[in-house]
């Protein structure tokens, strides 16, 4: 019994095994976890230290290099990266591929425990695991147009934040902005002095009075009573009449020397919401969230909220990265049902049969329903990369069930009755067709070998590739012959004669003149292969596609010392270049911080703006960034910026490579590396469409120095800590307690006058209460001095770096650094120091050695697999030359299109490799079932006469694939944008494949019979 005959015996069993499959894939595609980009394990650590100003040498000293030290002997690390700045250091930790990073990240934290006892008194260090998701999904900004900004943190951080951190999914809920309130005793220096006292007796006094101890218990009548002494503070009245002490038995109170009152601290932080002073809210969601149902979670929770919130609050969102995921999702769905209907109709024209075209419309959405379900097994989400790969395979999908379908027919056409047609089509294209998705599965598999971000990105594709072949091919074998002997009538009529008919005609005159002339046929092509390298070598190139996402980051730094509010001033004015740039629907910013993981280190002088651009027809996201950047070179020319989609700066920082362009220069000096750095960045910044060039340098501003004289404060009865504890009382204060106000603490500031435009002579004449009350000033027992503080401090693997970093405007990056190269061939470095190239550069000539070796894996793969389905050796070479020399036409289509070299275009250059030999295969199985056949007729005769009967499946499949791919190719949309490069390669090869399969592959295989095989009559 056939497998057929099977079949037919339980067609009703299999009907329903297809209908339940069918049922299982809505309910896995209803189900499945939405996100723009796949869930990736990216091997990296992001460490953060803080505590403190100290000048960043002595962090260096003190924090970084025990830190490094600690981490560098954890197994698998590969790369470490280190910034220290003025009281923080910062570490990035990159470890090997298939690293465990949840034993990683316990190896991390307990290196950090080890050394914590080493590092200086006040400094925390934490440690996460790098991920998509530490970066927001949906921002809020929170604003007010009659409350003080310290009504709206608290709003945000005790009434707004809970709500949305309970909601499922949501991993963390990030509040930067606003105003902490705050009780502050502000002492008077004379007075202090007069009751003789210091600043720290105060201190200790509201420390030890603000206290709640339970001393003990007793009992009373069989009840157990708890003791409780308290001496608790509650406002301002309770503080000033806290006892500093006695003197002469009068009792002296802070509010003797003091004036006690609410205020809030002094900011280090300013947000704004569309212009406006407001408190930020960044929401992350956890590794296993759906992006798109976290976000309608978290606007319907908003909903709720703003009923309970006071009418003059408002909660405005300025980013939803859901929306790029239902647009990117919507437009792969839509280049899906676009492609599938022009397939449908090549199929249609070819054929001129509606029954046959009935036949292959029925199995493209039963294949792909059912792909859904082995995505829900193989644990994947729907993006951007397992939609466009479903629209990728669209065409594959087609070509199966066409195929099957076409041989069908044929024997129909024959005058073969219905079901003896189906036996002996499906019997005949059997092997030919599990040969030829060999061939394809083979080329793909070797891509899930990629490492870093781009196999992150590249294997789920290749999985869901995979998954919808496997479908496809089992349905083609046995659901299409089912359909067919129920739809395809029993004696066929067809509707006269089909489009392949003239094209027959022609490829018969031209694979014989071709037979007959094969050495002028092979030198043809020599112009096409030198003509291809000539344009290979003009191909832009890039690492990952680009597209507009409606969204991008400005960030920004002022120069070094700048202080919060000036900063804040400057970025008023950019505010006011957006507010009336076109396209530029609002934004919010933050200055002093970061819109990220929270883990970033940042100075008062710099922070980022999130712009949210307006939908619909507008100028593109590129446009409206060098028109911004442009405005803002001529407005505020100290202000550097750097603009990019947000989009395209998270798969930066995945990558760990966020600039385009990053010259790194080594050395031991860290003043000859600034002057190295200065003429590094004055060469990129030559180089026509770089742009948002940095030289790397970042100061730390000017410093203050208080250098206190040991013998001359003893002479005085002042030690440095004495010294000491009085400066910090001028500047900052101290916070010895907190007072419980309602539900919260609020902590309690003691310090003395704060003056506002202080001087370095106004803090020489601080004073400072010596032992027999005279105020001594600070000048008198310390040398005070301005020093212009040191840089920011970078280094990898522990070597001393400073990097110049640029983006790019109108140029690819390919040429961008060869430019760059050229113009840093002639700069003559000092004797120990070098220059290396890092960036998305590197990730991209990693990803291109890497695709390189996936490139030369899956041709071993597709070769081992033709010789084993068609089991000639010379057959294989044939074909697998023409599939390689396909090729050409990937290069043609990028080079006429202006589609840069990238990871994905590389990705559809090898997968044309193993789509191409599916065609080749059809043919040559043909040729060998005719020989067997005929076994005394000449091989040259077989081979054209089995080209012209494979001319219309080849002809309807290279049709088909092309037009199911032109929407995606078309990149309308982020998430075809995503694909384009991939589509665009994938039809130029199939473009060329025809004429190479049917006329270069059987004139290579006539080559290479021997003379005597080719004369045989």
């Amino acid at each position: 019994m056939s497998a057929l005959d099977w079949l037919i015996r339980h067609v009703r069993a299999v009907g329903l095994l297809v209908v339940g499959l069918c049922l299982l894939g809505v309910f896995a595609a209803t189900n499945l976890p939405l996100a723009i980009f796949p869930n990736l394990t990216v091997p990296r650590i992001i460490v953060a230290a803080e505590g403190g100003d100290a000048p960043s040498e002595n962090v260096l000293v003190s924090v970084t290099k025990p830190l490094e030290e600690a981490f560098s002997s954890i197994p698998g690390l590969k790369l470490e990266e280190s910034q220290t700045t003025r009281g923080s250091a910062g570490f990035t930790l990159t470890f090997q591929d298939g690293s465990d990073m949840n034993v990683v990240l316990q190896l991390v934290r307990a290196r950090i425990a080890e050394v914590a006892s080493t590092l200086p008194n006040g400094v925390s260090v934490t440690a996460e695991r790098l991920n998509p998701t530490v970066f927001p999904i949906i921002d809020y900004s929170l604003t007010s147009d009659r409350r003080s900004l310290a009504d709206l943190q608290e709003l945000a951080l005790y009434t707004v934040r809970p709500r949305i951190a309970r909601i499922p999914g949501v991993a963390r809920v990030l509040v930067n902005g606003g105003d902490k309130r705050e009780f502050q005793v502000v002492v008077s220096p004379a007075k202090l002095s007069a009751h003789g006292f210091a600043m720290a007796d105060v201190d200790d006094a509201i420390a030890k009075t603000n206290i709640i101890t339970a001393v003990g218990s007793y009992d009373e009548q069989y009840v157990r009573h708890l003791v409780i002494v308290s001496g608790s503070l509650s406002d301002e009245d309770s503080i000033r009449h806290v006892v500093i002490g006695a003197k002469d038995r009068v009792p002296v109170t802070v509010g003797d020397v003091a004036s006690v009152s609410e205020g809030v601290e002094r900011r280090t932080v300013i947000a704004t919401g569309g212009g406006k002073d407001a408190v930020l809210l960044n929401i992350i969601r956890s590794p296993d969230g759906n992006t798109v149902q976290v976000a309608d979670d978290v606007r319907a929770e908003v909903a709720r909220l703003r009923a309970t919130l006071p009418q003059d609050v408002v909660l405005t969102p300025f980013y939803d990265q859901s929306e790029i995921v239902r647009e990117s999702e919507a437009s792969v769905v839509e280049a899906i049902a676009i492609g599938g209907f022009l397939a449908l109709i090549v199929v249609t024209l070819f054929l001129r049969n509606f029954r046959a075209a009935f036949v292959t419309l029925v199995m493209l959405p039963i294949t792909l329903v059912i792909a859904f379900a082995a995505l829900r097994f193989f644990g994947m989400t729907l993006n951007i990369m397992t939609l466009g790969a479903i629209a990728i395979a669209l065409g594959l999908v087609i070509d199966d069930a066409i195929v099957v379908v076409e041989h069908i027919y044929l024997e129909l056409e024959q005058g073969h009755p219905r079901l003896s047609a189906v036996v002996h089509g499906l019997r005949d294209i059997t092997p030919a067709m599990v040969g030829s998705t060999m061939a394809t599965v083979v080329t793909f598999a070797p891509l899930m070998l990629l490492p870093g971000v781009t196999g992150g990105f590249f294997a789920p594709l290749v999985k869901t590739m995979i998954s919808v072949l496997a479908v496809s091919l089992v349905l083609a074998l046995t659901v299409v012959p089912l359909l067919a002997r129920w739809v395809f009538p029993e004696g066929l009529v067809t509707g006269g004669p089909h489009v392949a008919g003239p094209v027959e005609r022609t490829y018969l005159k031209v694979v014989h003149w071709a037979l007959s002339h094969r050495p002028v046929t092979l030198l043809l092509i020599a112009p096409i292969a030198a003509g291809v390298w000539f344009l290979f070598g003009q191909l832009q190139s890039g690492f990952m596609p680009e597209f507009d996402e409606g969204a991008f980051v400005l960030d920004y730094r002022m120069p070094a010392g700048t202080s919060l509010a000036e900063t804040d001033r400057v970025m008023r004015q950019v505010e006011a270049v957006l507010a009336h740039e076109k396209g530029v629907k609002t934004w919010s910013r933050l200055t002093g911080a970061l819109s990220g993981s929270g883990l970033e280190i940042t100075q008062l002088n710099q922070g980022d703006m999130v712009v949210r651009l307006t939908s619909g027809k507008r100028p593109s996201a590129d446009e409206i960034m060098s028109d911004v950047r442009n405005k803002l070179g001529s407005l505020v020319p100290d202000l550097s910026v750097d603009m990019v989609a947000i989009l395209g700066d998270l798969i930066g920082d995945i990558a760990g490579t966020p600039q385009p362009v990053d010259v790194k220069v080594f050395g031991p000096d860290i003043n000859v590396l600034k002057q190295v750095a200065q003429q590094v960045a004055d060469k990129v910044s030559s180089v026509k469409g770089v742009v948002d060039v940095s030289d790397g340098i970042i100061e730390s501003g000017p410093e203050t120095m208080v250098q206190v004289d040991p013998v001359k404060a003893a002479v005085r009865g002042l030690t440095i800590d004495t010294v000491t504890s009085a400066a910090q009382g001028a500047m900052d204060g101290d916070v010895p307690s907190f007072v419980k106000r309602t539900d919260l603490l609020e902590p309690v500031r003691v310090r003395f006058p704060f003056v506002a435009n202080r001087t370095v002579d106004s803090v020489r004449a601080m004073t400072v209460a010596a032992p027999n009350g005279q105020l001594i000033p600070l000048g008198s027992v310390a040398n005070v001095y301005v020093d212009q503080g040191g840089p920011e401090l970078d280094r990898e693997n522990q070597r001393l770096m400073v990097a110049v970093t640029a983006r790019l405007e109108g140029i690819d990056l390919g040429s961008a650094i060869r430019q760059v190269k050229s113009k840093l061939t002639g700069l003559a470095l000092p004797p120990g120091y070098a220059i290396e190239y890092g960036g998305l550069y590197k990730s991209q000539q990693e990803s291109f050695l890497a695709l390189g070796a996936v490139f030369a894996t899956a041709a071993a793969a597709v070769f081992s697999v033709m010789v084993f389905a068609l089991r000639s050796f010379r057959i294989a070479v044939s074909l697998f030359t023409a599939a390689v020399l396909s090729l050409a036409g990937v290069v043609l289509a990028l080079w006429m299109t202006a589609t840069p070299l990238n990871v994905s275009s590389y990705t559809g250059a090898i997968m044309i490799v193993g789509i191409v030999t599916e065609n080749g295969i059809l043919l040559f199985d043909e040729f060998l079932r005719r020989k067997r056949l005929e076994p005394e007729r000449a091989p040259l005769a077989l081979i054209a006469e089995a080209g012209a009967a494979r001319l219309r499946p080849i002809l309807m499949t290279t049709f088909a694939a092309i037009t199911a791919l032109f929407p995606l190719a078309l990149g309308i949309g982020a998430g075809a944008a995503m694909q384009k490069p991939l589509a665009i390669s994938v039809i130029g090869g199939l473009a060329f494949s025809t004429l190479f399969t049917l006329v270069l592959a059987p004139v290579l295989y006539a080559s290479l019979l021997a003379r005597s095989e080719r004369a045989k009559a």
